[in-house]
């Protein structure tokens, strides 16, 4: 009771007519509160409370209270509020409204990947790994894998990215909010060493230049490739050795210029001395008191470009 009043005589009277001829005992009623109490729970373990518990007092008993709010409490997402309304008891006890959260949690997930050397053959890179989980509670038996495409496969040399991402990982956990960060498995191709030797060769001295266009293939050539030409630098003229070398090398299929590192063994050009005979003419005569002279001679090997010496051409 917040307060009582008598009242009597003509006031009583006035107010309640006949019945307030004896007086009239006037009171006011302070109306009859209770506490609110809201609390927060992990899906997970309903048997204890999370964040802050809230009390929200004096409110009157027997009215509606509804609380719409989604508290924000670290580390956890709100679910749902259940009950979100009660009906204002006088025992406090028996007015909760309960706020229900999952909790967070990161799992990371890495594509495998495959570091290969080009073969000419497919190579494949698949499958994937969880790498880490960020709360020990949540296990990789609770992701599902959705059926995306954890696989790629590639022949020629370079880097393809498996297309796999977090939209491909669903969870399967209710207690949880799980994100997942996904990282791409590749597969990487690097290009094969390939060797290829120049042709060597060897003549006498002739005159024109000695040059060998020939090459073989050391090491490296995949299975079905083929390398159709090679152009060589240089060549060798006169008596000496220098070196053939190979460059540049053409492929049946051009895009192989792109899979394979070539290098090239230098072949031998060797070019030794002629064999050159000279022999002088022979003559005869009677004797006659002068003397018997003869300008005239003959050379086998001499080249077809090559000139003698003037001296050559004197007396023998």
């Amino acid at each position: 009771v917040e307060s009582l009043t008598v009242l009597k005589d003509a006031a009583a009277v006035a107010l309640y007519g006949h019945e307030g001829i004896n007086g009239v005992l006037y009171a006011i009623w302070r109306p009859l509160k209770s506490d609110v109490t809201i609390e927060h729970y992990w899906l997970g373990d309903t048997s204890k409370t999370i964040g802050t518990t809230q009390t929200v007092r004096d409110q009157r008993v027997n009215t509606t209270y509804t609380y719409d709010e989604a508290d924000i409490i670290s580390g956890y997402t709100y679910a749902y509020t259940d009950p979100s309304t009660v009906t204002v008891n006088s025992d406090a006890s028996k007015n909760k409204i309960k706020l229900y959260y999952r909790k967070n949690v990161t799992v990371e997930i890495e594509g495998n990947s495959v570091f290969g050397v080009y073969t000419g053959q497919s190579q494949t890179a698949s499958g994937y790994q969880v790498k880490s989980i960020s709360d020990s509670g949540y296990s990789a038996n609770d992701i599902a894998f959705d059926g995306g495409t954890d696989t790629v496969s590639r022949i020629n040399a370079g880097e393809s990215k498996m297309p796999l991402a977090k939209g491909d990982f669903s969870n399967t956990n209710d207690n949880y909010k799980v994100t997942f960060n996904v990282t791409p498995g590749k597969i990487s191709i690097s290009k094969a060493p390939l060797v290829i030797k120049a042709g060597s060769g060897e003549k006498q001295y002739d005159g024109p230049p000695l040059t060998v266009h020939e090459f073989e293939v050391v090491s490296g050539l995949a299975a079905g490739d083929e390398v159709v030409s090679v152009t060589f630098d240089g060549s060798q003229t006169n008596v000496g050795v220098s070196a053939n070398y190979a460059k540049d090398a053409v492929f049946a299929d051009p895009d192989d210029a792109n899979n394979y590192n070539v290098s090239y063994i230098p072949g031998t050009w060797n070019v030794t001395k002629a064999a050159l005979v000279i022999t002088a003419d022979s003559a005869s005569k009677y004797y006659d008191g002068t003397a018997l002279t003869e300008t005239g001679y003959s050379v086998k090997g001499l080249a077809a470009t090559a000139v003698l010496p003037a001296a050559l051409k004197g007396s023998a």
